[in-house]
């Protein structure tokens, strides 16, 4: 069974949301301002990295807990007071992956407790991540998109099409064992709260959460080709509202 966690939006609620869009452009600024010499330094196990990248990137601080209540600090992923969190790791999407994991820490109470469990398809993304935020409790997995390639069905975007978005249905082989909990966020979220009240809901019995959307439209959100097997438009059979949970 899923529980989901509605989120309403009301029109005072405007305000707030063009704030974050402040934030989320100040944010950039910061990290992806040009530098006279690049911040990443040309080594050779992070060449093939930075000839994929067309941005230098700063070091932000270094975040440190402010609470005397974050509990204890151990570097294991098992440890009773870590946060996990889980994203991927992608070229295209990497300076909102940059962005979206410094917003987590620059908003959270208890920093230090934070463990980021990254999925990548090319390895070479992991040095870049740790030269950024070298004090980041972090592991990075790999993914074989060939798990997924031939069962991804066809979509208007090409984003939708690519394995790496489909790993997070697979967070439960890749991770420890010992992990019974995680938050996966999408590389485009900017987070302008404390993480740890996300963390902290409590879904009962229920195995997942996320916010609930009925307001799509399929008939236009998926090619001909998706429409014409049936076997994927029967999703939609006699559904009139159909609803889902968007990643995003």
């Amino acid at each position: 069974m899923v529980k989901f966690l509605n989120i309403s939006f009301h029109k005072d609620m405007i305000p707030s949301t063009r704030m974050s869009r402040l934030i989320a452009i100040l944010i950039s600024t910061i990290l992806f301002s040009p530098s006279p010499k690049p911040a990443f330094p040309q080594t050779k196990a992070t060449a093939s990295s930075s000839r994929l990248l067309q941005f230098h990137y700063r070091k932000p601080q270094d975040f440190k807990n402010t609470e005397a209540n974050c509990g204890s600090i151990k570097p294991a992923a098992c440890a009773p007071s870590v946060v996990h969190i889980a994203m991927t790791l992608d070229t295209n999407f990497l300076r909102g992956t940059i962005v979206a994991v410094h917003s987590i820490l620059q908003h959270s109470r208890c920093p230090e407790n934070i463990f980021l469990h990254f999925i990548s398809s090319n390895a070479s993304h992991e040095p870049l991540i740790r030269y950024i935020f070298p004090s980041l409790k972090s592991r990075v997995y790999y993914f074989n998109p060939e798990i997924v390639k031939r069962k991804i069905s066809p979509s208007i975007r090409d984003g939708l099409e690519q394995p790496l978005n489909y790993a997070r249905n697979y967070l439960a082989h890749l991770l420890e064992p010992c992990i019974q909990r995680v938050i996966y966020l999408d590389s485009d979220v900017l987070v302008v709260d404390d993480i740890l009240k996300l963390w902290n809901t409590d879904l009962r019995t229920r195995t997942v959460g996320s916010p609930e959307y009925c307001h799509a439209n399929f008939t236009k959100y998926f090619t001909p080709k998706f429409w014409s097997r049936n076997t994927l438009s029967s999703v939609f059979s006699n559904r009139l509202r159909p609803c889902y949970f968007n990643t995003g």
